[in-house]
């Protein structure tokens, strides 16, 4: 109680957090770890023999292609913010992570699920230009257009990822 006999609120301030993971499965965590880790293995190296190709490959620099591309780099990414810490979480029971270890882990998991989402939405765009003006598609899809479609993708991306862990980390 307070000196005015009403409950005092108390500011609390978290700077570690323990990642429990699946609690019920404590002997069989390290068996996790091989499957896991072979699924990260095979993302990583699936997506960037794609890009690699799409990037090697002049005949593979049209706009579908490229949104794929970037589509792929940009699950590379997500799977690269999330399964390493995942990975030391099933490798160690107790696994910390401090409080902007945890904001910044948050800020790429929404900006990359968010990127996905709006580049998703480049493409639709792309395929609508393709089937309702087929003989202007060139003219109209232009790589300005794409890079201009890939940089709205990227700051609504931001746009939306940022404020959220900002505001998040003020609570």
């Amino acid at each position: 109680m307070g000196k005015d006999g009403n409950s005092s609120t108390f500011n609390i301030s978290y700077t570690n957090f323990f990642l429990g993971g699946f609690p019920g499965l404590r002997e069989w965590r390290r068996l996790l770890v091989l499957p896991l880790t072979f699924a990260y293995v095979t993302i990583v190296s699936a997506n960037a023999l794609i890009v690699h190709t799409v990037a090697a490959q002049q005949s593979l620099h049209q706009p579908m292609y490229m949104l794929i591309a970037l589509l792929l780099a940009v699950n590379l990414c997500a799977a690269t913010a999330v399964i390493p810490k995942m990975l030391e979480g099933f490798e160690h029971y107790v696994n910390p992570i401090s409080l902007h270890g945890c904001l910044a882990q948050m800020f790429f998991i929404y900006f990359t699920l968010l990127l996905d989402y709006n580049l998703l939405l480049a493409m639709a765009l792309d395929c609508l230009v393709a089937i309702c003006y087929p003989q202007c598609y060139s003219d109209l899809m232009t790589s300005h257009l794409l890079g201009v479609l890939a940089f709205f993708a990227l700051t609504r991306s931001l746009g939306v990822a940022l404020p959220l862990v900002v505001l998040t980390s003020r609570a």
